[in-house]
């Protein structure tokens, strides 16, 4: 179960991006469209390389780094990428080895950044109350962020993530999903649905979904798309 209502709105990876490595022994590029993009095994280089490219990039709007054992430490370089980009909207980095110290990275790119509206950071058991309070602290001050998904993260959240998420919601008054594990405390749950299903939420939520648009789909060319091992 989760806490709050409506589908992901997930997407598949993207084609082959300029500065970033295209390894054939350790990664593997996904080709449905030329603004996202998608990465299996990129290595610590590879993350280096897009961090940089995501500084002066214009393009890409959605990036998915989910399943890649990726750690804090490389998180970290990543994230500081993310700072100065102004147009990638959706980040997924789900099911990666990340704990608290990637969750307080991104945290600091939501303090900074306006582009970002959907931060996937589910299935990284290791993000615990540390890493919530820091992402809810900074959602205090986003205005950006439309969904953020912590499902089957942060499993030792305990009382204090779920008082700082409710305490943000409280000020904050753009973000419309919040996805968590279905175990939490009755009393959280209800506190953070009834914020969430707030009349004034309500109509930012139908805003954005009003807003929006299906991806332009570029043709690849076959030959040039690689699949996942196994394919």
């Amino acid at each position: 179960g989760r806490s709050t209502q409506g589908q992901r709105n997930t997407q598949g990876a993207g084609a082959s991006y300029p500065g970033v490595p295209n390894n054939e022994e350790n990664s593997t590029l996904y080709c449905p469209s030329q603004s996202s993009l998608g990465l299996t095994n990129p290595g610590a280089e590879g993350v280096r390389a897009l961090a940089d490219a995501l500084k002066v990039n214009s393009t890409l709007t959605s990036l998915s780094l989910g399943y890649n054992s990726m750690s804090d430490d490389i998180a970290v370089v990543l994230a500081e990428g993310l700072k100065l980009n102004t147009t990638l909207a959706s980040l997924d980095v789900r099911a990666n080895m990340l704990s608290d110290g990637a969750a307080m990275a991104f945290a600091d790119v939501l303090r900074v950044n306006t582009s970002l509206t959907s931060l996937d950071l589910s299935h990284n058991r290791a993000i615990g109350a540390e890493g919530v309070a820091a992402l809810a602290d900074a959602l205090r001050s986003n205005s950006t962020l439309l969904e953020l998904d912590l499902v089957s993260s942060g499993q030792a959240i305990g009382t204090k993530g779920l008082q700082a998420l409710v305490a943000a919601l409280e000020i904050n008054s753009t973000l419309v999903r919040l996805f968590l594990a279905a175990h939490i405390p009755r009393k959280y749950r209800a506190q953070i649905t009834k914020l969430l299903e707030d009349p004034a939420r309500l109509a930012v939520r139908q805003a954005a979904e009003a807003d929006t648009k299906p991806a332009v789909e570029i043709p690849c060319d076959p030959a040039q798309v690689k699949r996942p091992r196994g394919e």
